[in-house]
């Protein structure tokens, strides 16, 4: 233990204590700017000087340890004036547009200026706005910026990603994405922790407040919301959902206890401000668990094209960083889209024609593994079948999942009937749906085949007469759309994925000899015979290293699970 004096007062702290920790064990207030417990203790605002008997130099408090029969005085004048011209310094290089920034109210430098009576900075302000992209999640304004390197230390010390670096020197000191880089270019996982630890307003979420508004007051639009993360509302179908941490923080921001702060008061809110519909995250977040359910048992019962373990894809941030910071595991991810995404689809197509939106049909297009076809034809729902591989795999199932919660709409919400249906299924392998109930069934969706050679025939006829090079699975989508009769209304065709995905089957469909060919060489001749430009995130690929060469047996996946989940987290 050290014993030490701090104005006056006798403390006793543990070896290693810095000062201002010391201080707090006897409720002496030494304010602070950049610092940061075990993260940022950098000392770069200096706000936290304090004067040390028999040192010239007034020291950080915040990096500087105690030590025995050490002499600290933390209210003298010469120390409140260090901080006061400190602060000054600081704000000499910040823009002072307090009343519209985002932390005003709630702006560590906005406090410590009043706390030192600041009324004005007596140096020219030196602020400088550097350009930044404003379509971006987190937004940056270099006027604010006060160079505690929060940003720089949290990043670096919390998330491990490293994102922002400090260049130059004393005045032209800047912070800025390393190696000049633009966010949507750099490892970014957009988990924004250095918004969140940012004391002022120089790193903020980017702000649709007023797209939404701008869609409540626009008569064209049905608005159904979703509330984070940040909403862009587009189209005449806007769509806002609940998460589970808004449900949280809504009421913390309006100072509401958890009794108040209730669900259905929060959709009444939002009710409120116009809008029509609103949803939890939970009624697309069951969809998300039934397609990882089952994609791992394709994956687990297809061992040698499935990679386990498979991990999920449900949280954007995290598929952003295992993509980045541990690319060779992108193919353990699931494919299932988020509960944000799937939500999106569902309001977009089924949805919008439950709303009464002008939807005449929807067609459900099959490639090879025609089961939906066959129900919505038959009303048979038969998985006692032969299971085939095809250029578009994502259509590769046995086991529609998302069909349990078509059964529960279509049949009026007969949680029986669907359950009935459901145990037909695990113990028979098929059920036979009411004909009733098919007929309501039949009266929305449309349906359709195209196996792999309608399938490639699609891919060179869409792009010979169209220029539009497609993906498998919208060939697969297209070809089936056309095949139903015209009666002149509208039809839209959704893509689904990038062509350069199934490079080598796109450009074999373009009648071009893919023999011998790696994916690689694959995506080079698909650019040099369309004119057009592989994604960089595919682009990127081929620089990295091959890492999973495992190959085994279906009767050792148990084992081989197992040991891959051992390499993995232990």
């Amino acid at each position: 233990m050290v014993t030490l004096t701090i104005d006056n007062r006798p403390v006793t702290v543990p070896e290693g204590t810095t000062i201002l920790d010391a201080a707090k064990t006897v409720d002496i207030h030494i304010p602070t700017l950049c610092y940061l417990r075990e993260i940022n203790e950098v000392a770069a605002c200096r706000v936290c000087a304090v004067e040390v008997e028999g040192v010239d130099k007034l020291a950080a408090a915040c990096n500087t340890q105690v030590e025995g029969g050490m002499v600290v005085r933390t209210n003298t004048q010469r120390v409140r004036l260090a901080r006061k011209t400190n602060v000054e310094l600081i704000l000499s290089q910040h823009v002072d547009h307090c009343v519209t920034c985002v932390r005003s109210g709630n702006c560590s430098l906005q406090a410590l200026s009043k706390a030192m009576n600041i009324q004005e900075v007596p140096f020219r302000n030196e602020a400088t706005e550097r350009p930044w992209d404003k379509t971006l999640p987190i937004l940056r304004d270099s006027s604010k910026c006060i160079k505690c390197l929060r940003c720089v230390s949290v990043c670096e010390r919390v998330q491990s990603l490293g994102v922002w670096e400090v260049t130059g020197s004393g005045a032209h000191t800047t912070v800025r994405i390393k190696g000049g880089l633009r966010m949507n270019e750099a490892n970014c996982a957009l988990c924004g922790q250095c918004v969140s630890h940012c004391p002022v307003g120089a790193l903020r979420e980017r702000d649709d407040t007023e797209l939404v508004f701008e869609a409540l007051c626009d008569p064209t639009k049905e608005v159904v919301f979703q509330v984070a993360p940040a909403v862009r509302a587009q189209g005449k179908f806007v769509v806002v959902q609940t998460a589970p941490a808004v449900r949280a923080a809504w009421g913390e921001s309006l100072g509401l206890s958890q009794d108040k702060a209730t669900e259905k008061r929060l959709a009444a809110a939002i009710r409120a401000m116009g809008v029509k519909h609103v949803f939890d995250t939970t009624f697309s977040a069951d969809l998300t668990i039934l397609e990882e359910s089952s994609e791992f048992i394709e994956r687990f019962t297809h061992s040698e094209t499935g990679k386990l373990p498979m991990f999920t894809s449900c949280c954007p941030g995290w598929v952003r960083f295992l993509r980045t910071e541990y690319p060779e595991l992108a193919g353990n991810l699931s494919t299932a889209k988020s509960p944000q995404q799937m939500f999106g689809a569902i309001a977009k197509s089924y949805y919008a024609k439950l709303l009464g939106l002008p939807v005449a049909r929807l067609v459900v297009a099959s490639n090879k593994n025609d089961v939906l076809t066959d129900f919505i034809t038959t009303g048979t729902y038969d998985r006692r079948r032969d299971f085939a591989k095809t250029i578009s795999p994502s259509m590769d199932i046995l086991v529609s999942s998302n069909l349990e919660r078509l059964l529960y709409y279509m049949s009026d919400g007969d949680c029986e009937l669907v359950a009935s249906l459901m145990a037909d299924l695990g113990e028979k392998g098929f059920y036979q749906v009411p004909e009733e109930l098919l007929a309501k069934i039949q009266e929305v969706f449309a349906c359709g085949r195209a196996d792999d050679d309608a399938t490639r025939a699609e891919i060179a006829s869409t792009w010979n007469k169209l220029g539009a090079l497609i993906d498998p699975h919208t060939a697969v989508a297209k070809s089936v759309l056309d095949a139903v009769p015209a009666d002149g209304t509208v039809r839209v065709c959704l893509s689904t994925a990038s062509p350069y995905k199934f490079s080598s089957d796109v450009l074999a469909a373009l009648g071009q000899d893919t023999s011998g060919m790696s994916g690689f060489a694959c995506m080079d001749a698909l650019e040099k015979a369309t004119g057009t430009t592989a994604p960089a995130q595919l682009s990127v690929l081929r620089d990295l290293p091959v890492l999973h060469k495992d190959v085994c047996d279906r009767a050792k996946m148990g084992a081989f699970v197992e040991s891959s989940c051992a390499r993995v987290f232990l």
